[in-house]
């Protein structure tokens, strides 16, 4: 949850920079900022009608096309105008059975969604198959209902062939990789992501600029230097 003191500001400053680059502020907006040459982002979600931050946009669908900007020293990809009467159609549906949920997934009959071969495609595979051996890799997993809502956010450690969860604080240096899966018999969506911890070295990481992202990240310090270079202009 976002303190209410920061969630006013990130929705006004968000209203300001899009009344600045012509961007409607009508239904619903996702947008991801992107410090340029880091691996450092924000992600947000916000509903218009009553000035609300989200969690997540539930229809990864509706995000596979978006807009480009080049800000200063940020990149910024958003998708405006999203229909408030889907979203909260998405939102309204019922959990799935949420028993397991210590573990990443589900169960072992979770596919590939939009299957996509990766240069880091055996963190994938080494994590799905609790092999492996890679301590300063966070594995964040986003469990949703498919085309609904969230459920949780967990992080993982996968070392000598054992999957821990890891502690919930902020990892903001993300590698530039991620898959989707789907669990049919569940109704479950899950979103996983790759960051970072401690030493990188052997993490090779990755600085261009990164897709729009479903689930919101409040990384406070990206958006606190972005707005205040837009604020200086």
């Amino acid at each position: 949850m976002v303190p209410v003191h920061e969630s006013d500001l990130i929705v006004r400053k968000l209203r300001a920079f899009c009344r600045s680059h012509s961007i409607p502020t009508e239904g619903a907006l996702v947008v991801t900022v992107h410090r340029n040459r880091t691996t450092e982002f924000a992600s947000v979600i916000v509903r218009w009608d009553n000035e609300q931050l989200l969690p997540l946009y539930p229809l990864a669908t509706d995000l596979q096309q978006y807009s480009e900007l080049k800000v200063g020293d940020f990149f910024v990809v958003y998708k405006a105008k999203l229909d408030l009467t889907t979203l909260d159609a998405a939102l309204g549906r019922q959990p799935a059975d949420d028993s397991n949920s210590l573990a990443p997934f589900c169960c072992n009959n979770v596919r590939p969604y939009k299957a996509r071969q990766l240069d880091r495609e055996q963190l994938f595979k080494d994590f799905l198959t609790s092999s492996g051996h890679h301590p300063n890799v966070v594995f964040e997993v986003k469990r949703q209902v498919d085309n609904g809502p969230l459920l949780s956010t967990t992080y993982f450690k996968l070392v000598h062939n054992c999957i821990t969860k890891a502690p919930e604080h902020s990892y903001n240096q993300k590698l530039h990789a991620f898959k989707n899966y789907k669990c049919t018999e569940h109704n479950l969506f899950f979103g996983v992501d790759l960051y970072c911890d401690g030493d990188t070295t052997g993490a090779k990481k990755n600085v261009h600029h990164m897709r729009l992202n479903q689930f919101a990240h409040h990384n406070m310090d990206v958006l606190g230097d972005f707005f205040s270079q837009e604020s200086a202009k």
